[in-house]
């Protein structure tokens, strides 16, 4: 009898189980399945930029540079069921080439106090069929691991992605993949088919941790699509640090990427957890492997890394975080459209170091400072050429 009753209560469980859980998603309402998140940031900055002189043990001041910037984002998360999410941002952004900065999300405070333009930051739809599985599509922050030495944090890609991430213990597995679109190329009077730019990404790696110790090491490849011979992604001839040639058939005023980008990159961390701070090592290595292929190429360079050291500093007495690093990014090492806005103005064609100190003044509120030192075209044999610049960023961020 016992045996009988206890059959009956596990019966009633398993199908009372799913009908409670619907029963409970049925009762949210729309306001329960949203969740808005968003940060304020204002920023006061400095840029100085210097020519070397032929002796390269003097600089001549070209320009000084002081302004304010503001920085908005807002954003949405709607659950429309256990498995599906989408995502929802407008974001400030510079106005550039008639849109806003796909790097950047940095306003101007300047054009006697007009108002400000509103972007779609982001807009994708997030589904997760299986729980080691999620996929994406539509307009996405980067699904990769990795430093900014290949992208700027600002950029968000336009396309679809899958992650597959697998949980060993402690440990983690990930293998990423996406594809991307940047644009769509003709067809006009010289080409009959329509290009489509972009690129594919693949990614995988894996995150081990230990007690004290943890670590991440990450391998991707990058295949960027119809880009040699073809218009920059975006704002017409300038390749921001990449080698450009007047496009075939169209004369010189019309400029376009003198070689493919195929980008082999590689990123590890390190980190030690203390009793009060936990330091890290950050190392990123890329190399294009389609310039090097190239009948065009003449030694040209196509490699660029990074190496630094974060540390994080708990309760003396406040919070702290100290970033340094070390970058080399040469001339056709990655997609310059796409790389760091900030480092030497954005761009390619420039090594330096960075410096970062940030506090949390209170709970949501961060005060912070970085300080950037770089040359632009440093391999120059002309001394001249070379330019010393110099960024000072002050920040006061705020989220909620």
């Amino acid at each position: 009898m016992k045996r009988v009753l206890w059959l009956c209560t596990l019966i009633a469980a398993v199908w009372l189980l799913p009908q409670t859980a619907a029963a409970e998603e049925a009762k949210k309402t729309w306001v329960d399945k949203l969740q808005l998140n968003g940060d304020l940031r204002y920023r006061h900055e400095f840029i100085s930029s210097e020519k070397y002189s032929s002796s390269s043990k003097q600089k001549a001041r070209i320009y000084d540079r002081n302004r304010h910037r503001l920085r908005l984002r807002v954003g949405l998360q709607a659950q429309v069921n256990d498995r599906v999410d989408v995502f929802a941002r407008l974001a400030s952004s510079t106005f550039a080439s008639g849109a806003g900065d796909p790097v950047s999300t940095n306003q101007d405070l300047s054009g006697g106090s007009t108002p400000k333009p509103l972007w779609i930051d982001r807009a994708f739809v997030e589904i997760r069929p299986w729980r080691t599985i999620t996929a994406r599509a539509g307009k996405q922050p980067s699904p990769f691991d990795g430093t900014d030495l290949l992208y700027d944090s600002d950029l968000n890609f336009e396309g679809i992605a899958a992650l597959f991430t697998r949980k060993l213990g402690a440990h983690e597995m990930f293998l990423r993949g996406g594809g991307f679109w940047a644009g769509e190329r003709g067809p006009d009077g010289f080409s009959k088919h329509a290009l489509t730019q972009g690129h594919f990404q693949a990614q995988i790696g894996g995150k081990v941790k230990g007690k004290k110790l943890s670590g991440q090491l990450a391998v991707s490849y990058i295949d960027y699509g119809n880009v040699k011979n073809n218009p920059a992604v975006w704002t017409a001839n300038n390749g921001f640090g990449n080698s450009l040639t007047p496009i075939s058939g169209r004369g010189t005023d019309t400029l376009g990427y003198l070689y493919d980008y195929n980008l082999m990159n590689v990123n590890a961390t390190v980190k030690v957890k203390l009793n009060r701070m936990e330091p890290a090592a950050i190392f990123d290595f890329v190399t294009n492997g389609a310039a090097k292929k190239d009948p065009a190429y003449d030694k040209k360079l196509n490699t660029g890394w990074l190496a630094g050291l974060s540390v994080k500093f708990m309760k003396f007495p406040v919070d702290w975080d100290f970033l340094y690093n070390y970058r080399v990014l040469q001339k056709d090492a990655v997609l310059g459209a796409y790389a760091d806005s900030d480092p030497a103005g954005g761009g390619t064609n420039y090594n330096g170091h960075r410096l970062s100190l940030g506090t949390g003044l209170m709970p949501g509120t961060r005060l912070a400072g970085t300080y950037f030192i770089n040359t632009k075209d440093p391999d120059n044999k002309d001394a001249q050429r070379r330019l010393a610049y110099d960024r000072v960023q002050v920040d006061l961020e705020v989220k909620f």
